[in-house]
């Protein structure tokens, strides 16, 4: 029996090494692809290094609702101006959910929060109250999340949305100063500090924060904030020494804390005079189109060491 005719098998090596090319191509885009900063998950709420400080305040009041004080935002509006800030007044009405949101992205120096806050004993969270009424149908994934809260502002009050401990803010800040006016800003519980807020702040790039070491009442906490204004935009102190002669709330006994203790030695910038061009306030509130948009008349800013 003839064996039969066997033919060479012809390996085609170019096609091989062309695949294996490809695939080695393809493994390498993929892992620039996963290592470029783009691909990652961006975090809203990144800090920042800048040196950048912006002559612009914003008075945040949202007791003006239960407790309305024009005496105190004008003291404060003038101690302001005159330190060369310019200064965005927001009406209760108009600190909502997406306020806070973007509260960092409007480039402000100082923020005076003169809001309801309490203490959530569970957990030592320290959250800041809405003027947006609580509803189970709104903010569903942000609740489920604890990024809001709901609480009744008084007793058979309004139940309004409140900030959570995981609450996410769009942008970051520039070196700001946050006066936390409302209660339990830095909450002392025995030899625990509630520091979830004012961290939350700090990382997202304030310079500083400033708040309440218990429940304080309204009147003692306005004429406290506009003798800390004193002290820093006038008396031209660092925040520890501009802290130190604060009194106490005569009522509750709180006192002013700063928050980071390494900040303590922070000065207020100065402006320079060529540029200290702003009289009166600017009127804008946090519905209108310009202060969305992230501009503001008058805005300076400068480099800060």
């Amino acid at each position: 029996m003839n064996a039969k005719k066997r033919y060479p098998v012809r390996k085609n090596h170019s096609r091989i090494k062309y695949a294996a090319a490809v695939a080695v191509l393809v493994l390498f885009i993929l892992i620039v692809m996963l290592l470029s900063p783009a691909s990652k998950p961006q975090l809203s709420n990144s800090n920042t290094n800048s040196n950048t400080f912006y002559f612009k305040a914003a008075m945040v009041d949202e007791e003006s609702l239960t407790y309305p004080n024009p005496a105190f935002v004008q003291n404060a509006t003038t101690t302001l101006h005159n330190a060369g800030f310019t200064v965005d007044y927001i009406n209760y009405t108009d600190v909502t959910v997406d306020f806070y949101k973007n509260l960092p992205t409007h480039d402000y120096g100082i923020i005076i929060l003169r809001v309801h806050s309490t203490v959530l004993p569970t957990t030592g969270w320290v959250t800041l109250c809405t003027s947006e009424n609580y509803s189970t149908q709104k903010y569903v994934l942000e609740q489920l999340d604890n990024e809001l809260l709901h609480v009744k502002l008084n007793a058979g009050g309004e139940d309004v949305f409140t900030l959570g401990p995981n609450f996410k803010m769009n942008g970051h800040f520039e070196n700001t100063l946050i006066i936390m006016m409302g209660c339990d800003g830095l909450g002392v519980n025995g030899t625990s500090v509630y520091l979830g807020l004012a961290e939350m702040f700090v990382n997202l790039g304030a310079k500083a924060y400033v708040g309440w070491s218990t429940g304080v009442t309204d009147s003692g906490s306005d004429n406290a904030t506009l003798q800390l204004l004193q002290h820093l935009l006038v008396q031209r102190e660092t925040l520890g020494d501009a802290l130190l002669p604060i009194p106490s709330d005569p009522i509750t006994g709180a006192h002013l804390v700063g928050y980071p203790n390494s900040e303590s030695s922070f000065v207020i910038p100065q402006q320079s005079p060529q540029n200290n061009q702003t009289t009166g306030t600017t009127g804008i509130y946090a519905n209108d189109t310009s202060l969305q948009n992230n501009k503001s008349p008058s805005q300076t800013r400068i480099r800060i060491s």
